[in-house]
């Protein structure tokens, strides 16, 4: 990639500043650089695109691949059985060329959106069969299917019922907005949902009605965005990432010299899909706990590795930026199991390689859209956790010996926080009230007894 390459064109640079500042040490702020050599499935769906987009299609990727996968789970390091859940959004000035992300996620998910727009076509024929029946006739069953793609302008109760159809497997969403998702995503928030379909939690809802959608599943569903930068800084400046919503969603960007003409694509023909199909079909076919000590290992480099690198920056950074760490290295390990089913169980430095390089251009990235806010919010965050980790405040009487005047009455309440003037009104306040509740008397020279 070319040294003056750009993030964004010179208007919006001046509109929206990147947040690259002293106070995060420079953690992350250099862009890694993309690997030469990579995993074949990778190597496979980046073929068909310029060298510029080839780190954000690597990324945006993933959420369509591991939608293919169930019934399976991973032991994480924390030995924890989990799945692969992946949330993405492409961040990047409008016109930079965000749409060529769709033929080859289009492509990757042929399978199961033909599947779908089937069960699509029989759910709308019995539709209009049941308008067309007597009021009184038999009411016929709806058709019962697992429609994996669900459109960005969804319901909610759409989203919950496809959730307990789906068997275990997983949804997938493509929009060109996050805040698209809001329908889908109905009272409970877009963040809300993101948090909740990371870990594969329990979602639902109850309605008292006889038609109404009720009922409750894990949360299985991924999904790919696409925003621009002001629009991207709206959703995340929301508290996403002192809420955990921000740490989840993977970032990728397309950085494009501002006259560098319209993007060229090459044809994902039938020689491209059928070697692709290889892959498909070794994900569809992943069951059981899947593991591998030498993914395990992998992932214990890059942890130690991460680890050691952001020892350049003071203590209270390193603890803010935990969370996000934390989570990118469940994606991380995610991305793995990924790559490793899909090439039949192979593990090599290759894949190694390729993620370590995902794990710092997705923190890049964040770092590089959110610097400030994750730094700012995050301390925040570890500031108020802090404060509740303390011990409960004893007493204020009982931190005063038998025998105490107002002067030390008063000191109490300025290591406390307050400044003397509202601490000696503090203090005037604690006297009246002791003595009203017969919890010390008055004693010789300003000085206050306790009572038992």
């Amino acid at each position: 990639m070319s040294e003056s390459a750009v993030l964004v064109s010179s208007a919006d640079l001046q509109e929206v500043p990147v947040q690259n500042t002293d106070s995060q040490c420079e953690i992350f702020a250099v862009e890694p650089e993309f690997p030469p050599q990579l995993p074949p499935l990778i190597e496979l769906l980046t073929s068909k695109v310029e060298d510029e987009f080839k780190p954000c299609l690597a990324t945006a990727l993933f959420a369509p691949l591991a939608v293919h996968m169930s019934g399976y789970t991973y032991r994480y390091l924390d030995n924890k059985a989990r799945q692969c859940v992946f949330e993405s959004v492409t961040i990047a000035p409008s016109g930079v060329g965000k749409s060529l992300l769709d033929d080859p996620i289009e492509a990757i998910i042929a399978d199961i959106k033909e599947e779908t727009d089937r069960l699509n076509r029989e759910e709308e024929e019995w539709k209009q069969t049941c308008k067309s029946l007597p009021r009184n006739a038999p009411r016929l069953d709806r058709p019962v299917g697992e429609r994996q793609v669900l459109p960005a302008n969804a319901t909610n109760p759409t989203l919950v019922k496809r959730i307990l159809d789906a068997n275990g497997k997983f949804l997938y969403t493509r929009t060109s907005e996050l805040a698209l998702l809001t329908k889908m995503c109905g009272t409970s928030g877009v963040s809300e949902v993101v948090r909740l379909a990371f870990d594969c939690a329990p979602y639902g809802q109850a309605r008292v009605g006889e038609d109404g959608v009720n009922g409750e599943a894990p949360l299985r569903w991924m999904f790919n965005a696409s925003s621009t930068i002001a629009q991207a800084r709206n959703f995340f400046g929301k508290g996403e990432f002192a809420n955990g919503a921000g740490s989840r969603i993977m970032v990728s960007t397309i950085r494009r010299e501002p006259d560098a003409g319209i993007p060229f694509q090459g044809d994902y023909d039938e020689q491209f899909m059928s070697e692709l199909q290889v892959y498909i079909q070794r994900l569809l076919q992943a069951k059981g706990e899947i593991g591998d000590a030498r993914i395990t290992e992998s992932i214990k480099r890059l942890y130690e590795k991460t680890e050691e690198r952001i020892k350049i920056a003071s203590p209270d950074i390193q603890q803010a930026l935990r969370p996000l760490l934390n989570r990118a290295y469940i994606i991380a390990m995610s991305k793995a199991i990924v790559l490793y089913v899909a090439h039949d169980g192979e593990w090599n430095s290759v894949m190694e390689d390729f993620v370590e390089w995902s794990l710092n251009y997705d923190l890049h990235c964040k770092m590089t859209f959110f610097g400030d806010q994750v730094i700012r919010e995050m301390q925040a965050e570890y500031e108020a956790a802090q404060a509740c980790a303390k011990p409960a405040k004893t007493n204020l009487l009982s931190s005063l010996p038998s025998i105490f005047t107002r002067e030390e009455l008063v000191k109490l309440h300025i290591l406390a926080g307050c400044d003397a003037s509202k601490a000696r009104k503090r203090a005037t306040d604690n006297i009246a009230q002791w003595k009203k509740r017969g919890k010390i008397t008055e004693g010789d020279g300003g000085t206050y007894h306790k009572i038992g």
